[in-house]
């Protein structure tokens, strides 16, 4: 069946630069913007949007040697310099590609082998990771984002020349395909892939957003405001999707002053939520998960924070059930679910008041953003019904148009008529809620025939009542003692709470296996077994690497 949006129809994607949709209207009033927690900077609306119009004079100095057909790397950690130089490329229409950090030496030679770079704007303190990965690359053309390095141009100094006058020549001209940037896959089932972002998919997944808050004027967002903007803190990197877009386009659309943090820290975190009565803050499983078991948090006031953006992975119950003891039951939080192929988001739940009458049901993971239309697909490819499990399939203006110089993967990810095959099973109601149900790759089959799902698993052993594991990830092996199909069966990988350190692994794994088998169908049993781990290991995007964990183990069985 095809699903479409409850949502009103958003606009004709315009034939120009994203600067001129997100920011054409002139605001009413003018507001702290952006608060930098490393730096101390804090700069009003009107400043940031002078600061855009003099960077876009730097660059086009800076830049003069570049080719045609080169990007300009980005590789840093959240700043509000880092902001400013995504909307002066932006402005220039000058293709950049973002890359984490955090990626090492070797993961760096990889990235940015797969693309060809011009310059780089890059944090000071991965300065040396960057020169070994890329020895040839000259240091002129390497540029420090946060401080002063020697051989390397400042880009703060560069854009704070007295000589340097504002750009009066307006946005670069720019069409819907015209590429913004590429920005990597999260790679968690192999090496990340840049997926080409363009103007159309930004102005799209603003559009859409502006429709969700209801914000959306007739024709384009109206950012002209006099609302006291909310505090909302932002600590998600920017290299990943959601990361960049709350970091780029928030505040812009909604007025919200906008405390950055440089990287995840979750003393900082629930410090600064104490110290500024931060109202709203984005995050993944992951992060919230570090913020619960925090031992800082018995001692802590959350409960200023009224609504959590949340998406990136599954968001089990237990977590929820935490969070809104530590933040209060009035916490709103907005489930979703996005990935970067999508810009940012595809299915999301309702911000309360816009969509009449629409109650998505219990762990539903929301209704399709605006503008989108979905498929649900069998493994026969024949559409599936309504309740029946099947591979998502998205088509609409966020959707990108492929990764960049990789036509296998295009190929196989990409259909005809602009739909994405998102590699996810959900199911979907008549009413048009749709609930995920595991990524297509990790679904595992019993010997019967029938799917079980990883995440439904953790989520049952996350409410064993005892509290002993504190994080969890499920995913398929193969074991020789379990008869003679070839079929994986599921393994669960724990990290034990300070509870389940005191009872032992044995007697944990005992307590686990029985609320399993009280719990959930005889296919759906841990055949696999238990395994404690120090840490789940996790992508730059907190989403957990089980092929990882899948690899040590057929190297230990085999041993």
């Amino acid at each position: 069946m095809l699903v479409k949006p409850h949502y009103q129809e958003i606009p004709v994607i315009p034939p120009t630069n994203y600067h001129n949709i997100l920011f054409h209207t002139s605001p009413s009033q003018d507001y702290v913007i952006h608060i930098d927690t490393h730096s101390g900077q804090q700069r009003t609306r009107f400043e940031f949007m002078d600061r855009i119009k003099l960077a876009a004079t730097a660059l086009t100095g800076c830049l003069q040697d570049r080719n045609g057909n080169d990007f300009v790397g980005i590789v840093a950690f959240n700043s509000s310099e880092f902001i400013v130089l995504f909307h002066a490329l932006i402005y220039l229409a000058t293709p950049f590609v973002i890359v984490s950090p955090t990626a090492t030496k070797k993961e760096l030679a990889g990235l940015f082998s797969q693309v060809p770079i011009s310059h780089i704007f890059a944090s000071s303190e991965i300065l040396d990771n960057l020169k070994l990965s890329l020895s040839e690359f000259p240091d002129r053309k390497i540029f420090t984002l946060d401080s002063c390095v020697s051989n390397h141009a400042y880009f703060t100094s560069l854009v704070d020349q007295p000589m340097v006058q504002m750009d009066s020549l307006g946005a670069r001209p720019a069409q819907p395909s015209t590429v913004a940037y590429l920005i990597f896959s999260s790679g968690t089932g192999g090496f990340p892939k840049p997926v080409t972002i363009t103007h159309g998919n930004l102005i799209g997944t603003l559009l859409q957003i502006a429709i969700k808050e209801g914000v959306l004027g007739k024709q384009t967002p109206q950012t002209g405001h006099t609302k006291t903007p909310a505090i909302w803190l932002n600590f998600l990197p920017s290299s990943l999707a959601m990361g960049c877009n709350m970091l780029t386009m928030t505040g812009f659309l909604v007025p919200a002053t906008i405390f950055i943090l440089k990287q995840f820290d979750v003393e900082q975190v629930i410090k600064l939520i104490e110290r500024h009565h931060v109202e709203l803050m984005s995050a993944t499983p992951g992060y919230l998960q570090q913020i619960l078991f925090s031992p800082l948090l018995q001692n802590s006031d959350l409960s200023s924070v009224k609504t959590l953006l949340c998406a990136g992975a599954n968001l089990p119950p237990s977590i929820v059930r935490g969070l809104k003891k530590s933040m209060g039951n009035a916490l709103y939080i907005s489930e979703g679910y996005g990935l970067t192929e999508v810009t940012m988001g595809a299915i999301g739940t309702p911000t309360p008041g816009i969509l009449k009458d629409v109650s998505p049901p219990p762990e539903c993971t929301g209704v399709l953003w605006p503008g989108l239309e979905a498929r649900i697909v069998r493994e026969d490819g024949m559409e599936a019904e309504y309740g029946e499990t099947g591979e998502l399939l998205l088509k609409g203006p966020n959707v990108s148009s492929g990764y960049y110089a990789n036509p296998q993967a295009n190929h196989t990810t990409f259909l005809e008529g602009g739909w994405i095959c998102t590699g996810d099973h959900f199911k979907v109601d008549n009413k048009g809620f749709f609930f995920f149900q595991d990524r297509k790759k990790d679904t595992l089959k019993s010997p019967m025939g029938t799917q079980i799902s990883p995440v439904e698993l953790e989520n049952t052993l996350l409410n064993q009542p005892d509290g002993l594991i504190s994080d969890i990830v499920v995913a398929g092996v193969h074991i020789l003692d379990v008869g003679a199909s070839v079929e994986k069966v599921p393994r669960a990988w724990i990290v034990l709470t300070d509870a389940g350190q005191s009872l032992g692994a044995d007697k944990v794994f005992k307590r686990l296996d029985i609320w399993i088998k009280e719990s959930l169908h005889e296919h759906k049993w841990m055949r696999g077994g238990f395994e404690v781990v120090n840490e789940i290991p996790k992508s730059w995007m907190q989403k957990p690497l089980k092929y990882m964990l899948q690899e040590k183990f057929e190297l230990q069985k085999d041993a």
